[in-house]
């Protein structure tokens, strides 16, 4: 009698204890199983951050001719006037994978890595890799990009993301525009129609110069970003 007695009580116990192991069993089964889907979405980059792809000879190509923009902007604000430019964005990609490191390396904080861009119509994809120790991402985004007065640029995120997985609009603006102030423009956060926009001002007055430079007109196109505006000389305008 007392043998049953034992084994009654013994045998729920057991049970419980069965059911018990495989509940967390399965718990751990499918936060393993979460953890590596997230690793997995936290490593594919977005589809326009997989088609900026250059080789050695188009990257150097595309590299000078960039400089050679950039160089024929700076003999404009030499002297009063308007000016214009067209930039490529796979000009822009070149000179970053191939100019940046090599003479600009101070340019970008160390925790950026390969960035690109794309132009397209009326918006701007931007990516660029990220480490946390053996775990890397993509953190990207798109936006749209138009220009609100003399020298005000805004900055609309349509979407964003860390690999394949979303992130929450204004978290993003929020350290996009700290991003920006790292590396040394001026973005100032506004709420536009209920939603958080990046307005940027781009440097006006060229260092110690007098001219100041205007930027009148934006738009961006697949491929393409186009720029327009005018060169003022202050002691010039000042005489008149």
């Amino acid at each position: 009698m007392e043998k049953t007695q034992s084994y009654q009580n013994i045998f729920p116990t057991r049970i419980a204890a069965r059911w018990l192991f495989w509940l967390v069993f399965c718990v751990l089964g499918i936060l393993a199983l979460i953890t590596l889907v997230i690793v997995f979405a936290l490593r594919q980059p977005p589809d326009f951050y997989r088609q900026v792809v250059l080789d050695s000879a188009e990257a150097e190509l595309l590299t000078r001719r960039m400089i050679s923009k950039t160089m024929a902007l700076s003999r404009v604000r030499d002297r009063s006037g308007p000016w214009h430019a067209v930039i490529q964005d796979q000009e822009i990609n070149a000179w970053l994978l191939v100019d940046v490191p090599k003479n600009h390396s101070d340019l970008l904080p160390e925790y950026i890595d390969s960035p690109r861009i794309q132009f397209g119509s009326g918006h701007i994809a931007i990516g660029t890799k990220m480490y946390w120790g053996f775990l890397s991402t993509t953190i990207w985004c798109r936006a749209e990009v138009w220009l609100q007065g003399v020298n005000q640029v805004v900055v609309k995120l349509l979407d964003a993301g860390a690999g394949g997985i979303p992130v929450p609009l204004d978290f993003f603006t929020r350290h996009l525009s700290s991003l920006l102030t790292d590396i040394g423009l001026t973005a100032n956060l506004q709420r536009m129609n209920g939603r958080l926009v990046l307005c940027l001002t781009p440097s006006v007055r060229d260092g110690p110069s007098t001219t100041i430079i205007q930027l009148e007109k934006l738009a961006v196109e697949s491929g393409e970003l186009l720029m327009a505006g005018h060169i003022q000389d202050q002691k010039k305008s000042q005489s008149q």
